[in-house]
């Protein structure tokens, strides 16, 4: 199962517009990540954010174009993370990529990205780069 969320800050300006998916570890069917990226945009959202490579192919195969980067911050770790680290579980400190829509695919791989990509020093900086081309 995948979830989808719009949030909005302040106003409801488009360019402030947030995409948040995340999914369920037990797993969903397949293509639903796809289906609710274009629901997504349909309803205005141009940003969002996300941990290391598993989700690059997913969001600049369907036109979202990585713009920044920064190396992994406890600080912003997701709660389930958080949990799974306390467990003493195998987690891993991924760097975040942050992307635009576009409405193109992008044919560039995770590695070409960091690598043409300096990383920002910090998630706000990444942010901000990101939302300033929006």
């Amino acid at each position: 199962v995948i979830c989808y969320s719009r949030r909005v800050y302040g106003c409801r300006n488009a360019r402030r517009r947030h995409i948040s998916l995340c999914k369920n570890k037990k797993g969903g069917e397949h293509g639903v990540g796809k289906a609710l990226l274009r629901k997504a945009v349909k309803e205005g959202g141009v940003k969002l954010d996300a941990y290391g490579k598993k989700l690059f192919n997913l969001y600049t195969s369907n036109g979202f174009e990585s713009v920044s980067w920064t190396e992994w911050d406890s600080e912003y770790a997701p709660e389930d993370w958080l949990r799974a680290k306390a467990q003493g579980e195998a987690v891993e400190e991924e760097s975040v990529v942050f992307y635009k829509y576009t409405g193109k695919s992008v044919d560039i791989s995770y590695e070409e990205f960091k690598d043409n990509v300096l990383p920002s020093e910090n998630y706000e900086a990444a942010q901000t780069i990101r939302d300033e081309e929006i």
